[in-house]
């Protein structure tokens, strides 16, 4: 993130001077007020995003600041093996599919079942790296089968679960004595 100061929102201007002048004060409080300024600052950052994601275009920002898709979409991200339909995403959200979809596709920018196409995918991805097996991955992100998991990882991604788990390079861990 990087923003001139002149377009910071009056608030995170004000916590901004208080962080410079505590950093350059250094005072005996300084290890326990800095870190509590920056997660003011942080949290009025985020609160930012947020308000320029409800006029903005197509987003998954956008999505979260929307009272009816937020729900939903936590939903989703929290239970992804869950047997999503768009009947049942659309009750998650409190109308109809139709209204469901329109508003869902306008918000985030893709169809509802394509959206939950992508974080599974992105699921399995994260599953894989950590060594998971490809069944065990497919039943984890709610396919019902490896062959499912595989078919919708090639024709997304172009490549098997299996294949795409040989391109990821493995960083060795450092053990803590290390440090």
């Amino acid at each position: 993130l990087v923003m001139a100061r002149r377009e910071l929102p009056a608030s995170m201007a004000a916590t901004l001077s208080l962080i410079v002048s505590e950093f350059e004060g250094g005072g005996s409080v300084h290890r326990r007020v800095m870190p509590r300024l920056v997660e003011v600052l942080l949290m009025q950052w985020l609160r930012h995003l947020v308000d320029q994601a409800r006029g903005a275009r197509a987003s998954l920002l956008a999505g979260m600041a929307d009272p009816t898709l937020a729900p939903v979409l936590d939903a989703i991200h929290r239970g992804p093996q869950q047997p999503w339909t768009l009947a049942s995403l659309a009750q998650q959200g409190g109308l109809s599919r139709t209204a469901f979809a329109v508003r869902f596709t306008d918000t985030i920018g893709l169809p509802p079942g394509d959206y939950l196409i992508d974080w599974r995918l992105r699921c399995a991805r994260l599953a894989l790296r950590q060594g998971l097996g490809v069944a065990e991955v497919a039943e984890a992100v709610g396919y019902g089968s490896a062959t499912a998991l595989t078919h919708a990882f090639s024709q997304r991604l172009g490549i098997s679960p299996a294949r795409w788990r040989r391109t990821q390079t493995i960083t060795p861990s450092c053990p803590r004595s290390a440090y």
